[in-house]
């Protein structure tokens, strides 16, 4: 009777690892699938092919990664700014050239993403980003920023600065912004007007008076022809 017992029990043992057994290989199917598409075609058994998915996983993270790394290394010596905010608003990362612009601390981010509006006073920069984000499509614009300065003192140390932004829409909902400064462009321009301005000026005291010139001779030469005139028909009646 004892070594029934122990069959039997024995039996519901080896019923319940086997039930169990087959749960454990459909969770593990499930999961190959999801890691990788020819699970139903590999000949090694499930713990390995987990292994192997897990493993290959792992490795395209790593590559990923350091893309990432390296795209924003190559972003942190560009000469331009870029920034880039989540679904709602909150800044994820920017370069040295964003910070400088818009006067953004390097602990912005940490420990946790702020809203961008919190650190840059700049409502043109929110609205060109919430353009890109429901647009779906490269956005730019040009405004002039006003830094903000916690020291009222400084408000007036600070100039204002003429900024043109292009907003690029990024998956789950993000977006992408590249700042170029164009302080500089728009004092060249001012100067360039400036000269032609000068120049003009400078071209139109010798025009007047090659003008006046040309019309005293024209005025002589009138008056010399009417005189000739004059004098032939007087020898004429003679």
């Amino acid at each position: 009777m004892a070594v029934l017992d122990f069959l039997l029990g024995l039996l519901v043992g080896l019923l319940l690892l086997g039930w169990q057994q087959i749960r454990s290989n459909v969770r593990l199917k499930k999961v190959l699938r999801k890691l990788q598409s020819s699970v139903d075609y590999s000949p090694f058994p499930l713990t390995s092919q987990l292994s192997l998915a897990v493993s290959q996983h792992r490795k395209e993270q790593l590559q990923l990664q350091q893309q990432l790394e390296m795209l924003q290394q190559i972003l942190q010596v560009a000469p331009i700014g870029y920034l880039q905010v989540d679904d709602e608003n909150r800044l994820l990362w920017c370069n040295v050239q964003a910070r400088n612009i818009l006067g953004i601390s390097p602990e912005a981010t940490w420990p946790k993403p702020r809203l961008l509006l919190e650190l840059v006073r700049s409502y043109e920069l929110d609205d060109l980003i919430e353009q890109a984000r429901n647009a779906g499509q490269p956005c730019h614009s040009n405004w002039t920023f006003y830094p903000t300065s916690a020291d009222p003192s400084d408000l007036s140390r600070q100039p204002a600065i003429t900024l043109q932004g292009y907003g690029l829409p990024l998956p789950d909902n993000q977006v992408g912004v590249f700042l170029e400064n164009r302080q500089e462009v728009m004092a060249l321009m001012r100067q360039r007007d400036q000269w032609a301005s000068d120049l003009a000026h400078e071209l139109k005291t010798p025009l007047t008076s090659i003008r006046l010139v040309a019309e005293t001779l024209q005025i002589r030469l009138v008056g010399s022809h009417s005189f000739g005139l004059r004098g032939e028909r007087h020898r004429g009646l003679l």
